[in-house]
Order: structure tokens, then C-alpha cells, then sequence
């Protein structure tokens, strides 16, 4: 996708639908998972490019490493926690997030 305002629309859109979820949803753990594994699966296979996709499992594998190590140690709490007090979903979260933020980044730029 070239076109820098279409990009812009689809990383706010995308955003936007990940926040609603939280918002309503956050409570059940396996709910929040389905519903991010397929919003997942439409940003992988019909709105991101090759280099989204990297984007994506690298935050996916990444960034839940800081939670797996500080939330234990209780920098923070979670509301919902599934395993060492981290969410099942939040790898998905995490993937979602840094390619939409990359998306919103480039189209700016």
C-alpha cells in the first residue's frame, strides 16, 4: 500500500478496534485472545507488508519477555492475569501495536 493516508486510516482504525477490545473485554482472558488472534490474522494477511510481518513477530516474541520478568517482580499488575501474572494475550497485543505504530510512523514521515 503506498498510499501514506490510506496507511494512516487503517493503523487508526486498527488501533482503535485493539482499544475497544480492551475496553470491553479485558476481563476474560480467552475472549481477549480469539478476538486479537483474528484481528491478528487480518493485519497479517491483508494489511501489512513483508516487513510488517517481521515487525509484528518480533514484538510478538519481544516485548512479553519485560512483562514475563518485571511483573512478577511486581512492577505492575495485571487485571486479568493468565501465567506468571501476564495475560494470554498479550503477545497478540504487543504484535498489533508495533506494527500499527510503524504503520502510523512511515505514512507521517
Amino acid at each position: 500500500m503506498d498510499n501514506p493516508m490510506k496507511e494512516i486510516f487503517i493503523g487508526f482504525l486498527v488501533f482503535t478496534i485493539d482499544i475497544l477490545f480492551f475496553y470491553f473485554f479485558w476481563k476474560s482472558n480467552i475472549v481477549m485472545t480469539v478476538l486479537l488472534l483474528v484481528l491478528s490474522a487480518v493485519v497479517l494477511i491483508w494489511l501489512s507488508s513483508r516487513e510488517e510481518r517481521i515487525l509484528y513477530f518480533t514484538g510478538f516474541i519481544l516485548c512479553p519477555v519485560f512483562d514475563l520478568i518485571l511483573v512478577p517482580r511486581g512492577a505492575w499488575a495485571y487485571g486479568s492475569p493468565f501465567i506468571f501474572g501476564v495475560p494470554l494475550w498479550l503477545p497478540f497485543a504487543y504484535g498489533i501495536g508495533t506494527v500499527m505504530i510503524v504503520k502510523i510512523g512511515k505514512s507521517i514521515a
